[in-house]
């Protein structure tokens, strides 16, 4: 019989990501922290350097006999396992499969630059992930770090929303 194994989060103490993945993984676990590509700039210097895509996040995969939490909540670089009172909800499985599907050999996420998307305000976009998957919106303006804000329609009222530009897709010019 196949056991029933489900991804969690962990969250890590402040930059501690790489340290607490290693020491999760030496005692066993399988875990997944995606990383991209983050431009740096200092002393009028660009370079890419590789960060976290979740900072001060981890997601770890148990079989229902590894849900030992306080083992996992005592690990060096660990602050503690998502929960709510006594319940440790799991991750939708679709989740972490996307997240799978854009990640290469390394664990680094392909995130679209938006200047190669060509992404400008007033474009009609379409998100294409998360809990807003499948809502129109239009660009109100971009951000540092590859993040857009977006307005979208709900409860019959615009709202801004922030997201990173991998969730969106562009569709046009609002006309």
């Amino acid at each position: 019989m196949a056991e029933d194994k489900a991804w969690f989060v962990v969250r890590t103490k402040p930059r501690c990501e790489e340290e607490a993945e290693a020491n999760l993984r030496a005692q066993g676990f399988v875990v997944l922290c995606p990383r991209y590509r983050k431009r740096v700039r200092h002393a009028r210097k660009e370079t890419m350097k590789l960060a976290p895509l979740f900072p001060g996040y981890l997601f770890i995969q148990l079989a229902p006999h590894e849900r030992r939490w306080t083992t996992i909540r005592s690990t060096r670089g660990v602050a503690y396992v998502v929960h709510f009172g006594d319940r440790y909800p799991s991750l939708p499985e679709a989740f972490i499969a996307e997240m799978q599907a854009r990640m290469d050999a390394q664990g680094v996420v392909r995130l679209p630059d938006m200047r190669e998307e060509s992404l400008r305000p007033g474009d009609l976009v379409r998100i294409r992930t998360g809990a807003l998957a499948g809502l129109w919106g239009v660009v109100e303006r971009l951000k540092p770090q590859d993040r857009v804000v977006v307005l979208v329609e709900l409860l019959q009222r615009e709202v801004r929303v922030e997201l990173p530009g991998w969730q969106i897709a562009r569709e046009g010019k609002k006309g």
